[in-house]
């Protein structure tokens, strides 16, 4: 006799739904995205920052480019991502590290960014533009809305 397999429902998960998952294993896997910390590094190298700096980290999942930003730079940061799960990782990591007066973490989504124009000097994000979708050039130009004449967009 063999038992049949037990049929299972397939349920389509949200993009917010996925990154609140990932963002509950911030904890054992921190930075989670193609090319790991090299690319981070690299990516910061090419951003010209400085303590002057005030920097978006779009799509900032539990913080970690963030606070190595505050960390090696000075510069004053502020992550945000559409999960709930992954700012509350980012607020709680910041005060275990101290660097809560430099960094400053929001749910908020990139289609409608929820500051005034001109209020960063660089804007920067990792492996987001995969989740955008078909709605890349709508980011874009909140990004660029928010970033300073003269100001820089750094992506991988």
């Amino acid at each position: 006799m063999s038992n049949p397999k037990p049929q299972r429902e397939s349920k389509s998960v949200s993009t917010v739904e996925w990154y609140d998952f990932v963002g509950q294993l911030s904890d054992l896997i921190p930075d989670i995205h193609p090319g790991g910390s090299e690319a981070t590094d690299a990516l910061l190298e090419l951003c010209g920052l400085s303590s002057e700096s005030r920097v978006l980290d779009v799509g900032c999942g539990s913080g970690t480019t963030a606070f190595q930003i505050a960390e090696r730079y000075g510069a004053r940061v502020t992550g945000i991502d559409i999960s709930e799960v992954m700012i509350f990782q980012a607020r709680k990591r910041a005060e275990q590290l101290d660097v809560i007066d430099l960094v400053e973490f929001r749910v908020a989504d990139v289609f409608s960014l929820p500051f005034d124009d001109e209020s960063f000097t660089s804007v920067i994000f990792q492996s987001v533009l995969i989740a955008l979708d078909k709605n890349i050039e709508l980011a874009m130009a909140e990004m660029r809305r928010v970033l300073t004449q003269g100001g820089i967009i750094c992506a991988n």
